[in-house]
This record gives C-alpha cells, sequence and structure tokens, in this order.
C-alpha cells in the first residue's frame, strides 16, 4: 500500500502508459505504480543530499527516452536524472 503526499505524477512513455511514476513527499522516494491495477511495483530514492537521494523532491518530468527528472525545492535545489531499467 502507498502511503504519502503526492506531488508530482507521469506517465511511462510507452503506447499504453503502462506505469504510473508518483513523488512521495513523506517518504521522499519515487514510487512506480502499474496504471492498471494500481499495484505498486517499486519504488527508488530516500532522505537525504547525496545521488538519489532527495530533499523535498517537488516535481518530475519524463523525455522521449523515458529519463526520469525531479526537481527538487527548499532545502534540495537541484535536479536529478534517472534512468529506467527492467529487472524483467
Amino acid at each position: 500500500m502507498l502511503v504519502g503526499s503526492c506531488s508530482s505524477v507521469e506517465f511511462s512513455r510507452d503506447p499504453g502508459q503502462k506505469f504510473m511514476y508518483i513523488i512521495n513527499e513523506i517518504d521522499e522516494q519515487i514510487d512506480i505504480v502499474d496504471r492498471a491495477s494500481g499495484q505498486a511495483l517499486g519504488s527508488f530514492g530516500r532522505p537525504g543530499h547525496q545521488l538519489g537521494e532527495f530533499m523535498h523532491a517537488h516535481t518530475m518530468a519524463l523525455d522521449s527516452k523515458g529519463n526520469i527528472y525531479v526537481g527538487e525545492s527548499v532545502d534540495g535545489r537541484r535536479v536529478q536524472k534517472f534512468k529506467v531499467t527492467s529487472s524483467r
């Protein structure tokens, strides 16, 4: 079950937009959700100032290749780029 406050939602760039990427502000992570079922599939990130960590993740965008850009405000003040890979 997903818990938290959402500040941004983006859909995967495949034709069916199979996945939703959700900024979970409470846990400072990006939740990955199956769009059709609503099932949580995974997440990435955690609170902090290092690479892959977030301090007030606030906005998100995907490019045409599916890369995820997460912008932080307040203490973070940066944009991080993540490449989506599949383990399936």
